[in-house]
């Protein structure tokens, strides 16, 4: 009899190098959180060039499409969400600043315990995506949440 139990991603498995965000995932603490502060790292690094919002749009895309190859190519995350698997939130967090680019740091770290908070609870309409068995589904419903967020720091932008 084959067992059907997803398999929680090892350390040395050569497709979640990205989905553990190089490693982050296994962090003993709060793995999520921690790959929310990486963003926050990789954001302030985007905002030394230029023109740091094409910048962010070309790594955006980039990483996410390795990211759900990685993913595809090794689906045994389909069936459950491996706490392991942190990349989801750091794209959910990319939603937030693909809208709202003009964030300040108040607000940022504000949108990201608001995401945090929003990503443990799941409530309607954030777990529309829960219940979805494929790959996508795991980043969607991060996204989904992202650009929520990222609406409302618009809107906090605007009137503060």
């Amino acid at each position: 009899m084959a067992d059907n139990t997803p398999k929680v991603p090892s350390r040395g498995h050569k497709y979640y190098m990205l989905n553990t965000f190089y490693g982050l995932g296994y962090w003993p603490f709060s793995a999520a959180i921690a790959s929310g502060f990486a963003w926050l790292m990789f954001w302030a690094f985007i905002l030394l060039f230029e023109n740091y919002y094409n910048m962010l749009l070309i790594s955006t895309a980039v990483l996410s499409g390795f990211a759900l190859l990685e993913a595809y190519l090794n689906r045994s995350f389909v069936k459950e969400d491996p706490k392991q698997v942190v990349f989801d939130e750091f794209v959910g967090m990319m939603a937030i600043f693909l809208i709202c680019p003009e964030i300040d740091l108040l607000v940022s770290v504000g949108a990201l315990v608001l995401f945090r908070v929003i990503d443990n609870i799941k409530f309607p309409p954030f777990n529309y995506f829960d219940n979805k068995k494929a790959v996508w589904a795991v980043y969607a419903d991060d996204i989904f949440i992202g650009i929520v967020l990222g609406l409302i720091a618009k809107l906090v932008m605007m009137f503060w």
